[in-house]
C-alpha cells in the first residue's frame, strides 16, 4: 500500500549531469514508495462498471493515484531544463523512456563534441582556411562531427580537382614544347615525321607483298598474303600427313 505521507520532492534533482547515479537513486526512491512498477509496467486500470464493488472501486482509486505520483515524483526530480523534455510525457513511464533516450543523445553529442575538438587540434595546415571560414560563418563549439568532416572533404576535393587542373596543364605545355614541325613530307606531305620514317617512301620495301612503295604496316594485300600464307601451310601439313 501506498504511503499517504509520501513527499513529492525527489532525494536529488536531475540537472543533466551524472544521470547514472541520478536513475539508481529514483529507482530506490520509487520502490520504497511502490511506484517502480508503475513506471516499468505502467498496466492500464481496470475500468468500473455500475456492478463494481467496493474493493475494486478502492483499487481503482489507489492505482489512479499511484500512476499520478509516480509522474509527479519524476516531474519534481528534474531540473526546470530537463522538464522541458519531457514535459508533453502522459505517463511515468513515457517521461522516464524519454530521459533515457534524452540522456543517449546528450552522450553521443558529448562524443561527437570531442572528436571535434581533438580533429581541430591536429587538423594538418592545409585546412587552416578553411577553420577560419568556418569560424566567420558560425560557432565551432556547436558544430556537429558530420557537419566538420563534411567541409572538410568539400575543400579537399576542390584542391584534388585544382591539383589536377595544373597536373594536365604541365602535361600539355611540355606536349606543346616537344611538338616539332618538320618539313613536309614529299612522299604524303605531312610535318610530323622525318621523311625517311614514312610508310609511303619510294625506297620502302613491302615485306607482305614485296613491293616498293609502302611498308607491310599499310599494305592493302597485307590480309590476303596472311590468308593465302595459312592455306599454303595447311596444305603442306595434309600432304605430309597423308
Amino acid at each position: 500500500m501506498t504511503s499517504n505521507t509520501l513527499s513529492f520532492n525527489a532525494p536529488q534533482t536531475f540537472n543533466g549531469e551524472n544521470y547514472q547515479i541520478w536513475a539508481i537513486k529514483m529507482k530506490s526512491y520509487l520502490e520504497a514508495y511502490d511506484l517502480w512498477e508503475v513506471v516499468m509496467e505502467d498496466k492500464p486500470i481496470q475500468q468500473l462498471t455500475e456492478k463494481s464493488s467496493d474493493a475494486e472501486i478502492k483499487l481503482h482509486s489507489e492505482e489512479k493515484i499511484k500512476k499520478h505520483k509516480a509522474k509527479i515524483v519524476i516531474q519534481n526530480s528534474v531540473a526546470d531544463s530537463i522538464f522541458s523534455k519531457i514535459i508533453a510525457c502522459e505517463t511515468a513511464k513515457e517521461a522516464w523512456e524519454k530521459l533515457e533516450k534524452e540522456i543517449r543523445l546528450l552522450g553521443e553529442d558529448f562524443k561527437d563534441n570531442r572528436i571535434v575538438e581533438k580533429i581541430l587540434l591536429t587538423i594538418p595546415e592545409r585546412f587552416e582556411s578553411k577553420i577560419s571560414a568556418l569560424e566567420e560563418s558560425k560557432d565551432l563549439s556547436t558544430i556537429s562531427l558530420v557537419e566538420l568532416i563534411s567541409a572538410l572533404q568539400a575543400q579537399e576535393q576542390r584542391r584534388a580537382f585544382r591539383q589536377d587542373k595544373i597536373v594536365e596543364g604541365i602535361f600539355y605545355a611540355n606536349y606543346q614544347k616537344r611538338k616539332v614541325d618538320y618539313p613536309p613530307c614529299k612522299y604524303c606531305k605531312k610535318k610530323t615525321y622525318l621523311e625517311k620514317f614514312c610508310w609511303w617512301r619510294f625506297d620502302a620495301i613491302c615485306g607482305s607483298c614485296k613491293q616498293t612503295g609502302h611498308v607491310t604496316k599499310v599494305c592493302k594485300f597485307k590480309d590476303t598474303q596472311d590468308k593465302s600464307q595459312a592455306l599454303l601451310v595447311e596444305e603442306e601439313c595434309e600432304d605430309e600427313f597423308y
